[in-house]
């Protein structure tokens, strides 16, 4: 289709770009690309949102993590995708997290070439959230969670309001370990050992325990923080 051409002939354009030695792939831009809006905000915010998303996903299933969590290497069926939309529900909290500082100012350069703006990181917040959920009602349609279009609905916005939940206790805990000079269990009911147990469950029991999962969100935490605006703003939190 005319789209789908489009989308190749730039990816090319891009790659080849890349090959002349742009580290940004972005330049020089090329008069059609800018005339079918390849390089205008909204197209920008929505490809790093993709390429959030899909570094998401990807953390989120790969085998050394699970290693490193002690996670089974496989599960049947539900408690699969359970287990999977748990951790990528985690790397989703902490990209937001992470976007949301970054809209706060300060850091590198971003799409356009200048300073990142609330705008940037806010516009690509949004979009890897809807994102977000339309994926994993998907996978829960096509995948082995065994559900139908009304229920992955349902579970869907009920997994929503979790996720925001999750995510003041999540935000509790850290802030209050940062302010107590790091040290792990500060803050209210249990620190952040306490607020994974609750949040998720199946998935601090497949570990053995809070302790590891806890650790490994509080050093990417601190990974992230310590990485640019824009690289963060462009979605390679997880690359």
């Amino acid at each position: 289709t005319p789209t789908n051409f489009v989308q190749r002939w730039a990816a090319r354009h891009l790659a080849a770009a890349a090959v002349a030695g742009d580290a940004s792939a972005e330049a020089p831009r090329h008069p059609l690309l800018s005339l079918l809006g390849w390089y205008s905000t909204e197209s920008l915010v929505v490809r790093n949102a993709a390429a959030l998303i899909a570094g998401i996903r990807g953390r989120a299933a790969s085998a050394p993590l699970r290693d490193r969590l002690g996670l089974p290497a496989a599960l049947d069926g539900a408690a699969d995708f359970q287990a999977r939309y748990a951790l990528a529900a985690l790397h989703m909290y902490l990209s937001v997290r992470r976007l949301r500082a970054a809209g706060g100012g300060g850091g590198g350069g971003t799409q356009g070439g200048g300073a990142p703006t609330a705008g940037d990181a806010a516009g690509v917040m949004q979009a890897a959230f809807d994102t977000f959920w339309n994926v994993v009602k998907q996978e829960m349609l096509v995948g082995e969670a065994g559900v139908g279009v009304i229920q992955a609905g349902r579970w869907a916005r009920e997994a929503e309001q979790g996720f925001f939940g999750a995510a003041v206790g999540y935000d509790a805990a850290l802030d209050a370990e940062a302010a107590g000079g790091g040290a792990p269990g500060a803050g209210p009911d249990g620190g952040l050992e306490g607020a994974l147990t609750r949040n998720v469950p199946a998935l601090v029991q497949l570990a053995g325990g809070a302790s590891g999962l806890a650790d490994y969100v509080r050093a990417e935490d601190r990974r992230l923080r310590a990485m640019s605006d824009e690289a963060v703003v462009r979605g390679k939190m997880w690359e």
